[in-house]
């Protein structure tokens, strides 16, 4: 234990040192009128605001359990490279740890604070890095405003509620923010790299692919399809980097079954008609994905005008390099955008690229000599009508921004308490052989109980497609005795699964009901959250 704890600090150490090797991007040492206090008084604010946000002890994501024990179990056992806490799921036969680099990087938190503050702590940390990343990648790359445009993208509801979420999803984006400047900056020894981790970071990383498709796409369209065009180096670096972290990987081979399940079957065929599959899975509504999102939007139809009235007006000149980045920007924006419709988990993407191309093409449409406080201040002097104006907008930016998250801070409230399921597993724990399988209805509620007791087996988790896939008919078993259809539950509770211990929530008010009329199920521990039962 105590070398494989020492391998892990080293290790993850290292891993820290090599994302902030790639977070040097070009000139940013060149901050233009920000000096060194400015920029900790922004990151101060953006520390302070994550913070507000997740001010309760409290997860609304039940995954930030499950990506909190992982740390701590990695800390002390190194790689895990079987699952045995969940019997009935294909996840457990092809077991993957498409997270292991995001873990890895949660022990030094878990070795300081206590582990749930700990995942807390370091989300917020992620949150802000993500803010932070995209307002420098905005002066990295010489896009005027940038702390505009950082206000509309935390203008975003959704989006900043993905990004505050214990998940991978944050450092993700900024995997992809350096990646793209690494392509523009033609950096393929480092993106090759960046691209390996990537899969050991991410279960997301086919975005890799698209981003670099899109690249080369927008390069092929600048210069009329000329294929000799092609940038191969892109595409063997991208491919190799990739190939490269799937099979030197500790998962290897079992990670091709994996993600094979888990992009196609999951990402793209998705069986929602069929299973329950977490929340983040289904579509988004037309009409949330362009409310949640009004300043963009605003932002996109004021920049197209612009840019229209440029072109008109013959100002526009013809940059090629900066015009296969807007591109590049709006195609891979514009896919995200279709993922998005499909799986709203997709909007944590969408939102700052799509932020990004606008951005990127206003600067490119606007004037060199534009100044939009100068304009202001002479808008604001014209007329007492104009003061009213920018003191409304103004005003009702704040009014909306403010609560929008309060509501998001009161929605994160009312989560997951950190205690939730706590009493029960501990009675689990205490009163059941190790290794001995616990059933329960909800696969929502395994992140919880396997933080709180990993001596146990549990029925289902991660995400119900696993366990359908794993054996259908059993699955619909598992289902119809959720839903109260068995007459005898008790038998195929304890013929089909292979247990006699029984947990339920004390909000499964129907299932409850049936059970405690059945004299075959013995009620062995209550508290205010669940009931376990024994079979006879």
């Amino acid at each position: 234990m105590f070398g494989a704890r020492h391998f892990y600090y080293y290790l993850a150490n290292c891993h820290i040192y090599i994302v902030f090797q790639f977070i040097k991007l070009r000139n940013c040492a060149k901050l233009k009128g920000m000096t060194r206090i400015k920029i900790a008084i922004f990151f101060t604010l953006l520390l302070t605001f994550f913070a507000y946000l997740q001010l309760a002890p409290t997860f609304v994501d039940p995954d930030s359990f499950y990506h909190t024990k992982m740390a701590l179990i990695m800390k002390e056992q190194g790689v895990i490279k079987e699952f045995p806490w969940l019997k009935f799921t294909s996840f457990t036969q092809n077991f993957t740890n498409q997270h292991f680099l995001y873990q890895l990087a949660l022990i030094p938190f878990v070795t300081v604070f206590p582990p749930l503050l700990a995942v807390k702590i370091a989300s917020i940390i992620f949150a802000t890095a993500v803010i932070f990343f995209f307002y420098f990648f905005l002066k990295r790359w010489q896009i005027r405003w940038p702390l505009f445009y950082t206000l509309i993208l935390l203008s975003i509801p959704a989006f900043v509620f993905r990004i505050n979420l214990a998940k991978a999803g944050p450092l993700s984006i900024i995997v992809l923010l350096i990646a793209l400047s690494l392509i523009w900056q033609k950096r393929y020894w480092a993106l090759g790299i960046l691209s390996f981790f990537y899969v050991w970071l991410h279960g997301g990383w086919g975005l890799m692919i698209i981003l670099a498709a899109c690249a080369i796409i927008s390069d092929l369209l600048i210069n009329k399809w000329a294929l000799k065009r092609i940038n191969w180096k892109l595409i063997a670096t991208v491919t190799i980097g990739l190939t490269a972290g799937l099979i030197i990987n500790p998962s290897f081979p079992n990670n091709l079954q994996f993600y094979w399940e888990q992009v196609v079957q999951i990402g793209l065929i998705n069986y929602q008609g069929i299973v329950a599959v977490g929340v983040e899975w289904y579509p988004m509504k037309i009409t949330d994905f362009l409310t949640t999102n009004v300043l963009g939007w605003i932002l996109t139809i004021g920049t197209f005008s612009v840019f229209l009235w440029r072109v008109k007006t013959g100002g526009a000149t013809v940059n090629k390099e900066k015009f296969k980045q807007i591109l590049t920007l709006y195609i891979f924006s514009g896919l995200l955008a279709v993922m998005t419709l499909k799986s709203m988990r997709f909007i944590e993407y969408f939102a700052p690229f799509f932020i990004l191309a606008n951005a990127f093409l206003l600067d490119f449409s606007l004037p060199q000599n534009f100044s939009p406080r100068d304009e202001i201040k002479k808008f604001w002097k014209k007329n007492a009508v104009n003061k009213i104006i920018v003191s409304y907008l103004l005003i009702t930016w704040l009014v909306v921004f403010i609560g929008k998250n309060i509501e998001l801070r009161d929605f994160t409230v009312k989560g997951f308490s950190w205690q939730y399921l706590a009493g029960a597993s501990e009675w689990l724990k205490q009163n059941t052989p190790e290794r001995s399988l616990i059933f329960h209805t909800q696969w929502s509620d395994w992140p919880m109980l396997f933080y709180h007791n990993s001596n146990n087996v549990y029925t289902a988790g991660m995400d119900p497609t696993f366990f359908y896939r794993y054996d259908q008919e059993l699955y619909k078993t598992w289902v119809t005795i959720g839903a109260r259809q068995e007459t005898k539950p008790e038998e195929k509770i304890k013929n089909d699964f292979g247990t006699n211990i029984l947990l339920l929530k004390l909000t499964e008010k129907k299932l409850l009901e049936q059970i405690e009329k059945n004299p075959q199920f013995v009620l062995k521990y209550e508290d205010k959250e669940a009931k376990i039962f024994e079979i006879q």
